[in-house]
């Protein structure tokens, strides 16, 4: 119950972060305007999440994270 309410009060601060951060944005450098997604922290761990999955899935990243994992010192 309590998680819930985490996730709905960072919902509220992260909707205002992205207003704030759109209002002080510089369209040169950044185009796409910012999301709440981008400063909620549940979502970003949604997201780690996701990418995760994407790598069991992918043998070639699956193969490259392994590889990194295992053997540090070789490219």
């Amino acid at each position: 119950m309590s998680e819930g309410r985490d996730k709905q009060i960072w919902n509220h601060t992260a909707s205002i972060l992205s207003m704030l951060a759109n209002a002080n944005r510089d369209e040169k450098k950044r185009r796409q305007p910012y999301t709440a997604e981008d400063f909620n922290p549940y979502e970003l761990r949604k997201r780690e999440k996701e990418k995760v999955k994407l790598a069991m899935t992918d043998p070639k990243i699956g193969f490259a994270a392994m590889k990194a994992a295992f053997c540090p010192g070789e490219k």
